[in-house]
């Protein structure tokens, strides 16, 4: 009889929770649909027209094409030369030299070293780059205009 109580009122109160989660739930589809209506509908249009970019449609734009190629180019050199290192110098440089105790360890390093090396000319090739499309900040341009007003 008393399990019979208790299982009425867990009962009751998964319908009660139930019902709060689906309250909760109409609240908030009804904000999102008043916050559509004040942006005038913006926000769900913009949802519908957003372009899908990858990286074969990144490339199509010529001012992404270089920037694209570049990435490619060192996600290649960053998968082959630490592998490249680790293999050549673990079967053909350290046995040539006579070394044949902790060969796996000195190609590991070799490798990392590598991949830091390929890191380093990501970067530098990255501060080297024509910035001549950058635009200046606004207060900047704000700044220069009103300098040479006062010319």
């Amino acid at each position: 009889m008393v399990s019979q109580t208790r299982a009425r009122g867990a009962a009751a109160q998964a319908r009660e929770e139930t019902k709060g989660s689906e309250a909760r739930r109409a609240s908030k589809e009804e904000e999102e649909d008043r916050e559509d209506e004040l942006d005038g509908g913006a926000a769900s249009v913009a949802k519908e027209e957003s372009v899908r970019t990858n990286l074969f449609t990144a490339m199509g734009s010529p001012d992404n094409a270089y920037t694209v190629y570049k990435l490619l180019f060192f996600m290649v050199l960053m998968a082959a030369a630490p592998l490249g290192a680790f293999f050549y110098m673990r079967d053909n440089y350290l046995p040539s030299i006579g070394v044949t105790e902790k060969v796996d360890i000195i190609s590991g390093v070799s490798a990392i070293f590598t991949a830091q090396i390929v890191i380093a000319l990501y970067v530098v090739m990255a501060f080297s780059e024509d910035t001549d499309d950058v635009t200046k900040p606004a207060a900047s341009a704000d700044a220069t205009s009103e300098s040479k007003k006062e010319k």
